[in-house]
């Protein structure tokens, strides 16, 4: 297969680091609530509005205080009583080419559920707002004055005006008492810087290289300003990199402005082109840093990756919830083009109070991005997250979620719909109730008449809508027939090994209506960017293998475990979750399949490829790999989590190709479905054994996969010394044909009990040969007898081994049993179990110097005495010495449990 790289549609992210833009930014208006701000002495600041209305009581009172202020003696005081309270800066008129930043003080006292806080909205000529920034919350009780910075902002084009906001707002519900204030407010501007590139818009073949554009604007002084770019890769480290001083920049019309939108000044902007040699696979951040006389004043990001373009699908079971804030700042076409080369065929956006208190602009722009998702096969889900600002009022301030509103008669919220639906309707049929975190759906006694009444009020402008809840995987779905065309977003919160996730997931299948599950990266702080990587790629292959409709990842802006920068920019695990998603989309799980090292390996398919996801969790494998021999076909080849493909390594003429796998999952693909599933076909019909030394049958069954008929050889490899008649097969096989490799096998008497591989190894000739071996276990060993093996170190240096054997036949069946323990260099022991019916036996043997046999393997054999049982079980002294004390040991075996049973024979 040919590798042709494509670098995936990036997003300019703003960063600051290691500067302070403020230092150098020029202030464009100032508040400090003094006497020059109260010409009429009314204790309300000049030209400021204060918001009216629901939730926007006057009984909080609001007002300058003279005699308590930061630097002078005055401030914007808000005193807690039950309410919310904001007052809005008079409209400044700002130019779009520059870049702003905010710097004010707040100071709070006694406040336990309510804080302050700052807005700065930006608006177009309507005076409607097109974008908003929120400073932290400042709450509890502060001694001194807490500086809040908000930005670096840069305004969408077509800007106008900027407004300052001042608020008290509750976090879970309101104050009563207690005060905040706010002093010394001020909005700066700085050079405007913002990279593009030749992958922002398109995909480049990876061999054009990166040809980067950094646009400064607002440049005011003729002081030396320079460029500095460079390119990173995902560790951080510098591949490439280039300075260059802004006069040798281009002039750009305002109409070549990097968004293409008319520009609202008449400041020069200027461009500066840099060309980056070709980078191999992988994740890369662009870092542009202005700097004036040598020191940095401004730096801007964007990032990119080199993979391979996937066919778009039209159908997917891969999704990202995009609930947060973020969403209403983000271009409408860029995120669409993420979206595009993400694997993503759904989209969980927010919907509800939008329509009701957004402005027009941002409804029409929703309704673009909607849109435009259609023509990337993007369902968009609808999610009535945050009910309008009137309807929420009816509420108290701590209410437990949406389900508090919906479970009111209709006529309460019915209407505050009609907007939601006359705008997007038509786009979009599933509609969730809740955002993905909202718990108040579950153990809802009337779940189902809410249910009802919601679509009922969806349908009367919708048609063929579906209703959905927020719910947790751990928590049985309910039965209801009413809800059977309903789905359930499973929010998986904690995130667990993959194995737990597996059962939960399963699990959660009982019920009505279908499983989507929302999966929360493992977070940025306190973990690995490794090992967030495979964790994410782990628990998305297991909810696939779980057979869930539909896997989302959490709200994707999320600062702590989003695939997105808060502009649409990807991520460092937007990639992994790429790599997964186009690979795992639309593809059918065939099982798991079993290899030599016992790795962990699940098996998919999608159209002639076969696809497996690879992982190995032993320590083995953490430290060095685990190296497994498989034949996977001559077109095969690997991809790490971050997309990063390689050959498989060299072809061993029986066991096929070596991989060599570690805890962090590869994924294989390029595989012939064919193949896999004849692979996937093969199982023994009796996986238990019999101890004993007598002939017993066993039979291999299995389907030719191949579109075609072929001839085949397949020859059994058993352990050595068993025996088996036959041990070779000659077969012709049709299309889809079944067949059987029917034997007879007899155990050699030293056979041990437990696990033991075996294998068939495969000559087929179709449309070209195939050789191939497919791996099984068969368990020597029936579940009517139980031995365990326990090994400790004596006070006194010896070794002592204890034996215990549990009688479990039914009917009983009384035993006598011959025991030997074999040593290395020494002396055989011998011990009797005698006439054991149902119950325990247990016998101990002591070996001197347990020190010097550390680590030496010895041996358990036990005949039956007038009976065909030959058991053998052998271990390694001393693994657990240094796990478990002494009196731990006495309880606790060293090894696995270990079955056998009784023959038919005399």
């Amino acid at each position: 297969m040919l590798f042709t790289a494509f670098h995936v549609a990036a997003i300019a992210g703003f960063a600051v680091e290691r500067h302070d833009p403020y230092v150098h930014a020029t202030p464009v208006v100032e508040w400090s609530f003094d006497a020059d701000e109260d010409r009429d002495f009314d204790d309300q600041p000049d030209d400021w509005t204060r918001r009216r209305g629901p939730g926007f009581p006057r009984y909080v009172h609001a007002s300058v205080e003279r005699g308590r202020g930061r630097l002078d003696k005055s401030s914007l005081r808000f005193e807690a009583n039950g309410g919310r309270a904001a007052f809005y800066s008079p409209k400044v008129r700002i130019d779009d080419q520059y870049t702003f930043l905010f710097e004010g003080y707040v100071r709070t006292q006694a406040l336990q559920h309510d804080a302050g806080l700052v807005t700065v909205s930006f608006l177009n000529h309507a005076h409607e707002r097109v974008a908003e920034y929120r400073s932290r919350a400042v709450t509890g009780t502060h001694s001194g004055w807490v500086r809040i910075r908000v930005g670096p902002m840069r305004p969408p084009a077509g800007a106008r005006f900027a407004v300052v906001a001042c608020h008290l707002v509750p976090r879970d519900r309101h104050d009563f008492r207690g005060v905040c204030w706010f002093d010394d407010l001020r909005l700066l501007r700085t050079p405007r810087l913002t990279l593009t590139s030749n992958y922002d818009e398109q995909f480049v073949d990876r061999e054009a290289g990166v040809l980067a554009r950094a646009f400064v604007g607002g440049v005011e002084d003729e002081a030396d300003h320079r460029v500095k770019m460079s390119i990173r890769n995902a560790a951080g480290a510098v591949v490439v990199e280039t300075e260059r001083p802004l006069a040798e920049a281009t002039r750009v019309d305002p109409a070549d402005s990097p968004d293409g939108s008319p520009r609202t000044t008449s400041t020069v902007s200027r461009v500066l082109e840099w060309a980056t040699p070709p980078q191999e696979y992988g994740f890369y951040t662009i870092h542009a840093v202005l700097l004036r006389e040598g020191v940095p004043v401004l730096e801007e990001r964007t990032s990119f990756a080199v993979v391979d373009l996937e066919e778009r699908r039209k159908f997917g079971e891969f999704g990202w919830s995009a609930l947060g804030p973020e969403i209403a700042n983000v271009d409408v076409d860029r995120f669409a083009n993420v979206v595009s080369q993400a694997g993503v065929h759904w989209v969980k956006h927010p919907v509800w109070k939008l329509s009701t208190d957004g402005s027009q602009d941002e409804r029409k722009r929703v309704s673009r991005l909607f849109a435009a998702l259609q023509q990337q096969h993007v369902r968009v889900v609808g999610v009535f997250q945050e009910p309008p600002a009137e309807l929420r009022g009816k509420f108290a301030d701590d209410w437990t979620g949406v389900a508090e509103v919906l479970s009111m008669p209709p006529d309460v919220w019915a209407a505050s719909l009609d907007p939601v639906l006359a705008d997007y309707a038509s786009e979009v049929a599933e509609w969730q109730l809740g955002g993905d975190d909202d718990g108040s759906f579950v153990g809802l006694q009337r779940l189902d008449e809410v249910h009802r009444n919601a679509k009922k009020a969806v349908d009367r402008i919708g048609r063929n809508s579906r209703i959905g809840f927020p719910w947790t995987w751990r928590t049985e779905r309910p039965s209801s027939p009413a809800l059977a065309g309903s789905f359930f977003s499973l929010l998986e919160n904690d995130p667990v090994a993959a194995p737990e996730f597996e059962a939960g997931a399963r699990q959660s299948s009982s019920g009505l209506g279908s499983r989507w599950v929302v999966l929360k990266p493992l977070g940025k702080s306190g973990h690995a960017l490794d090992q967030r990587a495979a964790d994410l790629v782990k628990r998305m292959v297991v909810a696939r293998v779980a057979g869930v409709d539909a896997v989302f990842a959490y709200d994707v802006f999320d600062e702590e475990h989003g695939l997105l920068n808060g502009d649409g920019s990807p991520r460092r695990l937007f990639l992994p979750w790429r790599t997964t998603a186009n690979a795992l989309t639309g593809a059918t799980y065939l099982g798991r399949m079993r290899l030599p090292g016992r790795s962990v390996c699940h098996a998919f398919a999608r159209d002639e490829e076969g696809i497996l996801v690879v992982w190995n969790e032993s320590s083995q494998a953490a430290e060095s790999g685990v190296e497994e021999q498989v034949f996977l076909g001559e077109e095969a080849y690997v991809l790490d989590v971050w997309g990063r493909p390689t050959r498989l390594g060299g072809r061993n003429e029986v066991a096929g190709q070596t991989l060599v796998v570690g805890p962090e999952p590869q994924i294989v693909r390029g595989l012939s479905a064919g193949l896999l599933g004849f692979r996937l076909s093969v199982h023994p019909e009796n996986v238990r054994f019999d101890s004993s030394t007598a002939r017993q049958s066993e039979t291999f069954r299995g389907v030719n996969a191949f579109d075609q008929g072929v001839n085949a050889t397949a020859t059994l490899v058993l352990p050595e010394d068993w025996e088996a008649e036959p041990r070779e097969w000659k077969l012709q096989l049709a299309a889809d044909e079944p067949f059987e490799l029917k034997s007879f096998v007899e155990l050699p008497p030293n056979a041990t009990l437990g696990d033991v591989p075996v294998a068939v190894d495969f000559e087929v000739v179709g449309d070209r040969p195939y050789r191939f071996r497919v791996h099984h276990d068969l368990h020597v060993g029936l579940d009517e007898l139980l031995l365990k093996i326990v090994d400790r170190r004596l006070p006194d240096g010896r070794l002592e081994i204890e034996q215990v054997t549990v009688n479990k036949t039914d009917p009983v069946e009384v035993l006598d049993l011959d025991c030997t323990l074999f040593v290395p260099g020494a002396k055989r022991q011998r011990q009797y179990v005698t006439k054991l019916g149902r119950g325990e036996d247990r016998r101990i043997y002591h070996v001197p110097n347990a020190d010097a046999h550390r680590g030496q393997e010895f041996w358990v054999r036990a005949r039956q005495v007038r009976g065909r049982r030959v058991l053998n079980y052998r271990w390694i002294v001393g693994e657990n010495w240094d796990e478990e004390s002494a009196d731990e040991a006495r309880v606790t075996s060293s090894g696995e449990e270990t079955t056998f049973g009784a023959t038919d024979g005399s």
